[in-house]
């Protein structure tokens, strides 16, 4: 999904950000990027966002070299990207729903879709009860919570934390982590820049260390490389039927012709999230469904179940190519 190749910044011929960094990324991946500070991690961050460009290498998003995209159509590529920052930057004047809807409503989305949307991201982090109240009112973590579902809020491939626990207390920290790992459960690409070391060997994902402006170790295991085994460029974590726990509905016969993610189902992305929290991943899943089941499932009531049974009519009969 990611490649850097060759990746060096530069700001003089003595301020030297990044030199020589390469490392893949696969769809579906948690990381942590580590390292002092002034080690790359912020500068890694912006040139991926293109918001600086390398002094010489490539960076690949999804095979597309970003330095090629024209700057008219940067807003589009970094919609593929959501970014919580450690300031939060959350706009002051709007309440926390604002927040959340305002990143779509830029987008264009219709009315129906931000309201939906918006009300499953801040179930998802939390924040229903909250979602009134302005950025002022609330606390280190529910700010954050609040980056969290704005950052989200246009399905990113990508999601970039850059600190997201520096100033949180322990507890509030790991409810930041779950969260941020069940997004990643969704399909989410995560990327976590952090000092934090309790988080990093706590959650025992691959972790690219920076010292310097270069990569020192790039492994699976905690903050300070103690791993079972050297991280190997992953494989994409493509979710099987097989491997998806915790149904809440008694999984049938699955038909292996079609196993298509939920992405390519034309329903609101606010559906397709309340599914994913359902645990449902696939269109075949979807497949083995009554639409009673459908009905029964959290947050999908009446109309959202007729809306996927026509969605699921449409993608079935589509022809194979459309489908694909």
């Amino acid at each position: 999904m990611i490649q850097f190749q060759q990746v060096s910044k530069f700001y003089n011929p003595e301020i030297v950000a990044l030199r020589d960094v390469s490392f893949d990324i696969d769809q579906g991946e948690f990381l942590f990027l580590i390292g002092p500070s002034g080690a790359g991690k912020s500068t890694l961050i912006r040139l991926l966002i293109r918001q600086e460009d390398p002094t010489q290498g490539t960076i690949l998003f999804d095979d597309t070299d970003i330095l090629s995209i024209r700057k008219h159509l940067l807003p589009v590529y970094r919609q593929q990207i959501g970014v919580v920052f450690q300031d939060y930057k959350l706009l002051d004047t709007k309440t926390i729903r604002e927040n959340v809807s305002f990143a779509l409503e830029i987008t264009g989305k219709l009315d129906n879709e931000v309201k939906e949307t918006t009300d499953s991201l801040l179930d998802l982090v939390g924040l229903s009860d909250r979602q009134d109240l302005f950025p002022e009112q609330l606390s280190g973590g529910e700010k954050q919570r609040a980056g969290i579902a704005r950052a989200l809020a246009n399905e990113p491939k990508l999601l970039i934390a850059d600190e997201p626990t520096g100033n949180l207390d322990p507890e509030t920290s790991f409810e930041i982590m779950k969260i941020l790992q069940t997004v990643n459960e969704w399909g989410t690409t995560v990327m976590i820049a952090t000092h934090d070391k309790e988080v990093v060997d706590a959650m025992n994902q691959r972790v690219i260390r920076l010292e310097n402006g270069t990569i020192v170790s790039d492994q699976k295991g905690g903050y300070n490389g103690n791993c079972d085994e050297d991280k190997k460029p992953a494989k994409s974590r493509k979710v099987e039927i097989e491997a998806v726990s915790a149904l809440p509905i008694e999984q049938k016969e699955t038909k292996p012709d079609i196993i298509s993610d939920l992405d390519q189902l034309p329903v609101s992305s606010a559906v397709r999230r309340q599914l994913r929290k359902n645990s449902i991943v696939t269109i075949d899943q979807l497949l083995d469904l009554s639409e009673s089941e459908l009905i029964s499932l959290d947050g999908i009531g009446d109309k959202k179940a007729q809306d996927i049974v026509n969605a699921l009519e449409s993608f079935v009969n589509a022809p194979p190519h459309e489908q694909a």
